[in-house]
């Protein structure tokens, strides 16, 4: 379905996943918990279908619209 996507974009993905989870469990406002599943959204909807890969500049660009520290993700993976 996917023919583009490679198993380092796949592991990467779910580690920028999981960091992004960590961080958005610290943030105090209990709003801010929708942002996990806005970003799955976004990167299936416009990374995954539209480019059919799950590039860091896609996933980069669609944490920053929602407000999210593209810096503390990327450390943490």
């Amino acid at each position: 379905m996917y023919p583009k996507l490679t198993d380092l974009q796949l592991i990467t993905e779910n580690l920028r996943e999981r960091c992004m989870y960590e961080e958005i469990g610290e943030m105090e406002d209990e709003f801010d918990d929708h942002l996990f599943f806005n970003y799955l959204y976004n990167i299936h909807f416009t990374c995954l279908d539209h480019h059919k890969e799950l590039k860091t500049e896609c996933a980069n660009r669609q944490m920053k619209d929602l407000g999210l520290s593209v810096d503390n993700i990327e450390k943490c993976i």
